[in-house]
């Protein structure tokens, strides 16, 4: 390469991503050359010439590896509600095949709360410490019952159970 070296390429990509995949295929063989490769965290090397079916056993090898890696990050992330909901933790987002749900604020709360003590049931009290926690005096079961309404008629099954005088939970 003209300006820089192998070793200072990967660097530079490991600086703008350092979960990067990088497979190495070189002529050089020298101890120390490789040294400074499995420092820097690549995950294979193949010394030239190679057989066709060594690199893509090793390219295989990899995207399955990279392709795991993903499914439990997704799976982390992410909260199947159901056979066609899914929740994004990370933006709070409600999808229905992959197409998002609009959700009020208030609504969006009360998912998060849900999603979070899971099957458990979500007390009253913790509902509206978490919906008017700066504002109590706002906080009433009228107004409560209105947003799990609307927040009901957004979901395609009845994944909301009302745990008489406890409080609700996600069913899913």
């Amino acid at each position: 390469m003209p300006n820089m070296n192998g070793i200072e390429l990967i660097q530079k990509i490991y600086e703008h991503n350092p979960m990067q995949t990088i497979i190495v295929i070189s002529a050089h063989n020298e101890p120390q050359y490789l040294l400074e490769l499995v420092n820097l965290g690549i995950e294979q090397f193949l010394l030239k010439p190679n057989n066709y079916d060594t690199i893509l056993n090793v390219f295989h090898k990899s995207a399955s590896k990279v392709l795991r890696s993903y499914s439990k990050e997704i799976e982390t992330s992410h909260v199947h509600l159901g056979t066609t909901l899914l929740w994004n933790k990370q933006t709070s987002v409600l999808y229905e095949k992959d197409m998002a749900i609009k959700l009020t604020k208030n609504e969006t709360l009360l998912m998060q709360i849900f999603i979070k003590n899971h099957t458990k049931i979500s007390t009253l009290q913790e509902i509206f410490d978490t919906l008017w926690g700066d504002e109590p005096h706002l906080a009433c079961i009228e107004t409560l019952k209105s947003i799990i309404s609307r927040l009901r008629k957004k979901l395609p099954t009845s994944i909301i159970e009302n745990v008489y005088g406890l409080g609700y939970r996600l069913v899913y």
